[in-house]
């Protein structure tokens, strides 16, 4: 895990491996509730990608056999469809890892944006910055929701308040800073 991580770093900074690496954890750990939102949606992303390529793969060599050879001819068609199949998900996954690592990099490049130059001279484009900020805003109301089921509150007051200032803080992140924009 840590590996690939400090690969990106490599890349970006054109630091020594191991201290890459402990570049990399650190940047991590500062920024844990962004990169964990945006690698949700991610892997998400990645394992219906894995499916679809694989699924439509498997529909089309069904289709080809079934329709191209003699039905005489045809021995049996679950083995050559499941070896399809697996093939196809190895090739998707292959793909698909490539552009994952694609998306880890330009997480890590926006951070790395953000820690090193003021808001005025950021390389980031207003779409970027917003689709992250949302994403980190979307991952803190999951998690509030999450910790407002597992616990029962003491009287309907509490609650409410803790409501109120999810909302309160959901306006707040939304609303760019004046000279982030």
């Amino acid at each position: 895990f840590i590996n690939k991580h400090a690969y990106i770093i490599t890349a970006i900074y054109s630091y020594p491996f191991c201290k890459s690496t402990r570049k990399a954890f650190w940047l991590l750990l500062r920024n844990i509730l962004r990169v964990s939102a945006v690698n949700l949606v991610a892997t998400f992303v990645l394992v219906i990608g894995r499916v679809f390529i694989a699924a439509s793969t498997t529909f089309m060599c069904y289709l080809a056999i079934i329709y191209t050879l003699d039905n005489d001819s045809i021995g049996g068609i679950i083995a050559p469809v499941f070896l399809c199949f697996l093939l196809s998900f190895w090739v998707a996954s292959m793909f698909l890892e490539i552009f994952g690592m694609g998306i880890e990099t330009i997480l890590y490049c926006f951070i790395a944006d953000e820690e090193m130059f003021a808001v005025e001279e950021r390389f980031a484009g207003r779409e970027l910055v917003g689709t992250l900020n949302s994403a980190q805003i979307a991952h803190t109301l999951w998690k509030a929701r999450k910790n407002k089921k597992n616990r029962a509150p003491a009287d309907g007051d509490a609650a409410a308040d803790n409501k109120g200032s999810i909302e309160a803080t959901v306006v707040t992140a939304t609303e760019p800073a004046k000279g982030q924009i």
